[in-house]
C-alpha cells in the first residue's frame, strides 16, 4: 500500500499533541467532527478491520440510528439492523488512527516524485491523485 500525503509532517503519537499541536494547512476542516455513514462502517469491517479497531481505540463515537431509536418507533430489533452502524470523530483523531495502522505503508510527502508502478489485475494503481495545482486527476482507474 502507498499513501500520497500533501502535508510534510507525520501525525504525532499522543492525544494531546494530535489535538493541540498537529497542523494540516492543506485541510481546512481538520478540527471539525466527521460523520461516517453506514457504508463506510461496512467497508471498514470488510476490508480494513484494523482501521476500525484503531478508530474505536482512539475514541470514535459509534451509533446505530435504527437500533438507537426507541423500540416503540422502530419495532423489534432485527439481525440485519446492524448494517446501519455509523461512526464519528474529529478529523485529526481519525487521521491519526488511520495513520497508526498505515504505519508500514510507504508515504510520499509533498514534493517527492512518485515511482512508475504497474497495478495488479482488478486493483487500481491509484484511487485518486492530483499531481499539481490546477492539473487533471491522474492515475484514476476503477
Amino acid at each position: 500500500m502507498a499513501v500520497l500525503e500533501r502535508d510534510a509532517g507525520a501525525p504525532p503519537a499522543g492525544a494531546e499533541e494530535i489535538w493541540g499541536t498537529w497542523q494540516r494547512k492543506g485541510v481546512s476542516q481538520f478540527r471539525l467532527p466527521h460523520f461516517f455513514l453506514a457504508r463506510y462502517n461496512g467497508l471498514l469491517d470488510a476490508e480494513l478491520p484494523e482501521v476500525k479497531g484503531a478508530l474505536v481505540a482512539a475514541g470514535a463515537v459509534r451509533r446505530n440510528p435504527v437500533l438507537d431509536a426507541p423500540e416503540a418507533l422502530r419495532g423489534s430489533a432485527r439481525e440485519e439492523d446492524g448494517v446501519f452502524g455509523c461512526m464519528s470523530g474529529r478529523r485529526c483523531v481519525v487521521e491519526a488512527a488511520v495513520a497508526s495502522v498505515a504505519g508500514g505503508a510507504r508515504i510520499w510527502r509533498s514534493g517527492e516524485t512518485l515511482p512508475s508502478q504497474g497495478s495488479s489485475p482488478g486493483r487500481p494503481l491509484t484511487a485518486a491523485c492530483r499531481t499539481l495545482p490546477g492539473s487533471a486527476w491522474a492515475g484514476v482507474r476503477r
